[in-house]
């Protein structure tokens, strides 16, 4: 009898224990938590311009901005999956921080790779000299939504720049316009009347270069 009550004693014993550990482990991760998203709030909130230029209509687009390859110190990495983790697993806590709410409701409709580039350039601000290394420099200009999958990127032993495709833009967004007059959504003077703008307004305003919006 007293062997069963001690079997017994010592389970109940190493249950309490595992109760108390269970609970100082939710609240270390709790308190790391609270830490991480104070760290999102600091990155997001650092700089606006990317959110005012995000309700332009404007993306940054992120490149190597010098001779060697792309890439990126640890820091950046390391605050990029950081950003990247707390959007994707803790989204309903982070929208409803105040401070940020708008920010991130903005970015709702956004592809996943529109949002990387918007943590991605959030980043670069955030950091300054922090985000390059001996032989990458992340950068970014702001690209309109519509051009941005006709960005070509110019690369010269791993310094880059980017422009727009004109000759891709053209063909698919006329194709578009012949697509409309085929299932009969539009007529023909009016296609006619879409495709000479397509043409008339092309690039216009289709990059704002990163010096142009944070000029001092």
């Amino acid at each position: 009898m007293k062997y069963i009550y001690k079997k017994y004693r010592k389970m109940s014993i190493n249950s309490e224990l595992n109760e108390v550990s269970q609970k100082i482990q939710n609240e270390e991760e709790n308190v790391e938590l609270n830490h991480q998203i104070g760290l999102f709030i600091e990155i997001i909130t650092h700089d606006d311009k990317i959110d005012e230029m995000l309700s332009k209509g404007y993306i940054p687009y992120v490149y190597n901005g010098c001779y060697g390859g792309p890439g990126g110190s640890k820091e950046y990495f390391s605050l990029f999956y950081l950003l990247s983790h707390l959007y994707e697993e803790h989204l309903d806590q982070v929208k409803s921080i105040v401070e940020i709410s708008d920010k991130i409701t903005r970015l709702n409709g956004l592809s996943e790779y529109d949002i990387e580039r918007y943590f991605n350039a959030k980043l670069i601000v955030y950091l300054g000299e922090r985000v390059k290394t001996q032989g990458s420099k992340p950068v970014f200009d702001f690209v309109k939504f519509e051009y941005v999958d006709y960005i070509k990127v110019n690369e010269y032993d791993g310094l880059e720049s980017i422009e727009i495709n004109p000759d891709r833009f053209c063909y698919n967004s006329v194709k578009k316009v012949l697509d409309f007059v085929h299932n009969g959504e539009i007529d023909s003077e009016t296609a006619i009347t879409m495709i000479d703008t397509i043409y008339k307004n092309i690039l216009s305003d289709a990059i704002i270069y990163h010096e142009e919006v944070y000029q001092e």
